[in-house]
């Protein structure tokens, strides 16, 4: 039997709410070869009544038996796929109906690249935990297509010239199958980081040497109210959500790499996937390394909490991060500044409306309630239609 073109595969856990508008979407494709993998993490019945109900061949349902870390879930996920390109979304997440069609052609255009990463937009559900978020929906309105060397794309990523977004995340991006192989064959598995897709845009890019990127959305990306990345990154790591995150990588044996935080920071994820896969993939390369001190100064600049304990614990996590480098050690103890705690992370613009690069719209003016609803609201917007998009508006970047 041959390989679908495309798996996209779905890792849930009783999210049965949002799952269904997120199905509905990848079975709202204009296009047919490929396959949906919905992996339930140990959740209730209500997963699987919502695959049940779908009533699609085209959909695979998983269950493990018990409860995964994140990037332990999305390793066996990933594990099930039979497709010969792979991506990953979030079960509040939306494919855009146009998006395996477009990659079907930018495939067969491109001599079947390695990968092929995109720009997201984004979606915050009504639900989300931070509400003065909620119901907004952003959208790339470029058209550019370009071809990147990883190795040069990574370095951009350690000066902070660039988002690591930007990489050829397997939450943004199709990864051809052979890469996944590759890195499974000399890791042992596939995401050995606690932030999994950080971890793979450095990995895989790495792996791959090139991809291609488009700046057109191929999915939105959904913020709602269990949302990890929300818990994790807007919050301060209190909530339910995040301690359980907390709990489960602890479980796993999945810890952050020696020379970074031991504490849930936003600024934390990118340097901790990159020294984990500079260990296990390049550990020879001595251009691809980061500046410590600077990734410090940007650590401190980042501790959002006002609490004194609070505050002290991360740094003395940050201060424990430099243990083998003592120079730096005696800098943090003379020189680091305490700084004010920071502003939280948001992505709500202040003004909605085009700035440029993006269009951001207030989508309770649509109707919109849903992931569903946002993406057809998008393609609306950008108006496009698989295998017919012409690439001629530069990308951001």
């Amino acid at each position: 039997m041959s390989r679908p073109m495309f798996s996209v595969v779905v890792p849930t856990r009783d999210r049965a709410d949002t799952l269904v508008f997120a199905l509905e979407t990848c079975l709202a494709q204009d296009y047919d070869d490929y396959e949906i993998v919905i992996f339930d993490n140990c959740g209730t019945a209500a997963t699987r009544q919502v695959v049940e109900r779908m009533n699609s061949s085209r959909v695979r349902y998983i269950r493990s038996n018990h409860r995964l870390f994140m990037s332990d879930s999305w390793d066996a996920a990933v594990l099930e796929a039979k497709g010969e390109y792979i991506t990953l979304i979030g079960d509040d997440d939306g494919l855009m109906p146009y998006a395996l069609a477009e990659l079907s052609e930018i495939v067969r255009l491109n001599s079947q690249p390695p990968a092929i990463h995109w720009e997201r937009g984004y979606y915050t559900w009504p639900t989300i935990a931070v509400a003065s978020e909620a119901n907004f929906l952003q959208v790339p309105v470029h058209r550019g297509i370009q071809h990147h060397n990883s190795r040069a794309r990574i370095l951009e990523v350690l000066r902070y010239e660039l988002s690591a977004d930007m990489l050829p995340m397997i939450y943004n991006s199709v990864i051809r199958r052979d890469v996944l192989e590759i890195h499974r064959d000399r890791v042992g598995r596939l995401f050995p980081a606690t932030s999994p897709d950080i971890y793979s845009g450095f990995a895989f890019g790495y792996i791959a040497a090139g991809y291609i990127s488009v700046s057109v959305p191929m999915h939105i990306a959904g913020l709602s109210g269990n949302s990890t990345g929300v818990a994790v990154i807007m919050g301060d790591g209190t909530s339910d959500v995040a301690s359980e995150f907390k709990r489960l990588r602890d479980r796993s044996g999945i810890r952050p790499h020696p020379t970074t935080p031991d504490a849930i920071m936003w600024t934390g994820f990118c340097e901790d996937s990159f020294q984990i896969a500079r260990d296990l993939l390049f550990p020879q390369d001595t251009e691809l390394v980061v500046d410590r001190r600077r990734m410090i100064e940007r650590h401190l600049a980042s501790i959002p909490h006002t609490d004194p304990a609070d505050r002290a614990r991360i740094r003395a996590s940050i201060r424990d991060s430099l243990v083998d480098r003592p120079d730096l050690q005696t800098w943090f103890d003379r020189e680091a500044p305490d700084l004010a705690p920071s502003l939280p992370f948001r992505m709500k613009p202040k003004t909605l409306g085009f700035d440029g690069k993006v269009l951001s719209v207030d989508t309770t003016k649509f109707g919109v309630r849903d992931i569903h609803g946002a993406v057809r609201v998008a393609a609306d917007i950008l108006g496009y239609r698989g295998g017919e998009i012409s690439y001629d508006l530069p990308s951001r970047s």
